[in-house]
């Protein structure tokens, strides 16, 4: 029952300008915290507290400062009662958090590797079996679409896609796509969009809500393109305001930064090669500088000039 102490915005950079030894935790689940956080922050989402705390947090009387989104928020309350709790003794409070850190004109930290874009979020840790995919999230003004996936939807992840309030809609690039989108569907009415053609995929476990085809749009830079190879229903969605090319399996990167050669590679099951080439094809009258596919690497600059050489190469 410590009395709450608080720390300004000013007096917390006063003590980063000043290099002052302390410890500011951002006490929000890792997805708000991948996707913007303050500088010098480190992940502590206060439920997890109990658990993390002896191990992050050694010493329990230097100075600790919780932090979270800011006056609407009250996870750096509930991480500042959890550590007094454990018996920690030097702890300060900031209420006005990342909005009143924006507010005053401070720099924020972006972790590219997950945010994307301003609007464009990529889940972390996400399996398909034991193979590492990508699972992505866009919000729009009145909606969230996530795109295949997520695949491991944890109590975090559910969180940051619900905490909008928002519809969502989650778009299933190909059959074997859907992860745990039944949960969201069931619990919070998310509707499911997959292509006709894939109704009957061997490895579809969900229950589409609509069945679309190409051009369909779920807003004016939002179009999907049916690009059938890898199964017969494959689509990617074109996000013409950030210039992304969510492709599926249907196009994939390399750490090179290079198209995965799906022709020298094809192992039989990955669809028909040469239809996915006739397909990339169509891709290039599209304008995207990304390439975000399901397997694999993403593509994050001149992806559109990357695939033209891939497919010069079979011309």
């Amino acid at each position: 029952n410590r009395t709450m102490r608080e720390i300004t915005t000013q007096e917390l950079n006063n003590l980063i300008i000043n290099k002052k030894q302390f410890t500011l935790l951002d006490c929000r689940g890792v997805d708000y915290f991948n996707f913007e956080h303050l500088p010098h922050a480190i992940n502590l989402r206060w439920k997890y507290v109990e658990d993390k705390a002896s191990t992050l947090l050694p010493s329990k009387d230097k100075l600790i400062i919780t932090s979270c989104d800011g006056f609407t928020c009250n996870s750096s309350i509930r991480c500042f009662q959890n550590l007094v709790k454990m018996g920690y003794t030097n702890i300060l409070e900031y209420s006005g958090g990342l909005a009143d850190w924006k507010a005053h004109g401070y720099k924020t930290i972006i972790n590219p590797e997950f945010r994307i874009g301003d609007n464009v979020y990529r889940f972390p840790n996400q399996y398909y079996y034991s193979e590492k995919v990508n699972s992505y999230l866009i919000e729009e003004d009145d909606f969230i679409l996530l795109i295949d996936g997520p695949q491991d939807l944890t109590e975090e992840h559910e969180d940051f896609i619900i905490h909008t309030g928002k519809s969502i809609k989650i778009f299933m690039s190909h059959g074997p796509t859907g992860g745990q989108a039944e949960i969201l569907q069931k619990k919070y009415k998310a509707k499911i969009y997959l292509h006709k053609d894939d109704i009957n995929n061997e490895w579809l476990s969900v229950k589409p809500d609509h069945l679309i085809d190409d051009g369909f749009e779920f807003s004016s830079h939002l179009k999907v393109i049916h690009d059938p190879g890898h199964t017969h229903g494959s689509m990617s969605i074109l996000d013409a305001k950030n210039k992304i090319l969510f492709s599926g399996d249907q196009v994939q990167g390399t750490k090179n930064g290079e198209i995965r050669d799906f022709i020298e590679k094809d192992d039989g099951v990955s669809g028909d090669p040469e239809v996915r080439l006739e397909s990339a094809k169509k891709l290039l009258r599209y304008d995207f500088d990304m390439i975000l596919p399901f397997h694999y690497e993403m593509i994050r600059k001149n992806a559109n000039n990357v695939l033209r050489r891939f497919i010069e190469n079979y011309e």
